[in-house]
């Protein structure tokens, strides 16, 4: 009898202890399963962080509502982007080379859509000099670390216009017109600014 008792002591304990081991066993899954899972979320995040960056550096355009696309550009370093909307396919952007000395010792070529939006932007602030020359009526926006032209943009009566220089959309195009060489040098300030309100893009609220 005494026998039975202590057998039956001895399987209470035995089921007690693997009782326990299947306890530990399950919160040590557990804990595996929770670090998997973060370790799936922090590669997802990691994932939707690149694309973002992709995507501000100008790795494509952007189908946008209302037929617009926006095609994302920047310069050499990628302190100053820019981001313009068109209804247009490149194969209809109006491309113009100014015969300008400043236009043509950057090689720039220029495009615009007065019903589309320009946005520049410049990240770390200080990468930006803006160049004034001529009448003065316009600021050349120049990226001060690889010597980059942007683009240009004029304000008058609360009115904000710019134009991108092409040669920094990224990727590059290759369906674009051929440019026609323009000069504006017989203009005086009042008939250039109502060319550019003719033809550049408004520029959004938040832009440069």
């Amino acid at each position: 009898m005494y026998s039975d008792s202590v057998s039956t002591g001895l399987a209470s304990k035995f089921n007690e202890t693997k009782h326990i081991g299947n306890a530990r066993a399950a919160r040590v899954a557990q804990q595996r399963d929770l670090v998997q899972v973060d370790a799936q979320a922090r590669h997802l995040r990691g994932t939707l962080r690149a694309i973002t960056r992709r995507s501000i550096a100008g790795s494509s355009s952007i189908g946008l509502g209302c037929g617009m696309t926006e095609y994302l550009a920047r310069c050499h370093c990628g302190a100053l982007t820019a981001r313009y909307q068109t209804v247009k396919s490149p194969a209809e952007w109006p491309i113009r080379a100014c015969q300008c000395s400043f236009c043509r010792a950057h090689g720039a070529v220029s495009t615009s859509d007065p019903a589309g939006t320009l946005q520049f932007s410049c990240s770390p602030p200080g990468s930006l000099q803006r160049y004034r020359f001529g009448t003065g009526s316009a600021d050349f926006l120049i990226c001060r670390g690889c010597g980059v032209y942007l683009g240009a943009q004029t304000t008058r009566d609360g009115t904000r216009l710019g134009v991108l220089n092409v040669r920094t959309v990224v990727p590059a195009l290759s369906d674009l017109p051929a440019a026609v060489p323009m000069s504006y040098d017989s203009e005086t300030v009042d008939a250039r600014y109502e060319r550019r309100k003719g033809r550049w893009t408004p520029l959004v609220a938040d832009s440069l």
